[in-house]
């Protein structure tokens, strides 16, 4: 299995639909970057400034956000799916989990480049996703951090059938490593959004990852 998921930065409820329709009809699923400018130090916008979006698209909350709980709360019915960071709710977890199953979406959980895996493995069993962070959260245009993808070797041994995502630096170049490593799920912001063809810049991605599986 092999997805592409558009990373969406946006400022604005206006930016945001826009881009969602940008992409209506390329992809099935979409990853939307919340950022609360204190775990990271940029801001995008909020759950509770959305309002409801109308889209076939899933949603995919990606919660770079000191207060997990809080904002999942907010999400209410735009979100198939919340990840949330290990590195921000690390004592709360598990109540961090059972919020997400409250609204009905899927639960995944992240960590970052430098979070030794032995944090994540607990909880494997209680999630639907990992996403491996291969770049520092909260900024575009970085270059992957290789060693990452060692955590994602790891977890798919244990884990044969799980849904891993890779985050960060990924490329026509990049995502061949990521797919061999063993992620089945690809976020991608300037790969895509940079493209002049958007539609073909995720064919090229979905094609070069198949290959290298």
């Amino acid at each position: 299995m092999v997805e592409i998921v558009p990373a969406i930065l946006a400022k604005s409820r206006e930016e945001l639909i826009g881009k969602l329709q940008t992409l209506d009809g390329i992809v099935k699923r979409v990853q939307i970057d919340v950022m609360d400018g204190k775990f990271v130090p940029n801001r995008t916008i909020l759950p509770e400034e959305f309002g409801k979006i109308d889209t076939k698209l899933k949603m995919e909350q990606h919660l770079m956000v000191e207060n997990s709980i809080e904002h999942i709360r907010k999400l209410k019915g735009n979100a198939w799916m919340v990840i949330i960071h290990l590195e921000c709710c690390e004592k709360n977890v598990e109540e961090a989990l059972e919020e997400i199953r409250k609204i009905g979406a899927k639960a995944g959980i992240a960590l970052n480049p430098e979070t030794p895996i032995e944090k994540i493995l607990p909880y494997l069993d209680k999630i639907d996703m990992v996403l491996v962070m291969t770049v520092t959260p909260g900024f575009q245009r970085q270059g992957m951090v290789k060693e990452a993808l060692e955590k994602v070797r790891v977890i798919r041994k244990i884990k044969p059938k799980m849904e891993i995502e890779v985050d960060g630096g990924i490329n026509k170049h990049t995502i061949s490593e990521a797919a061999k490593a063993g992620a089945t799920v690809f976020a991608a912001g300037s790969a895509v959004f940079g493209s002049e063809d958007m539609k073909k810049a995720v064919e090229e991605l979905e094609r070069t990852a198949r290959e290298a599986q």
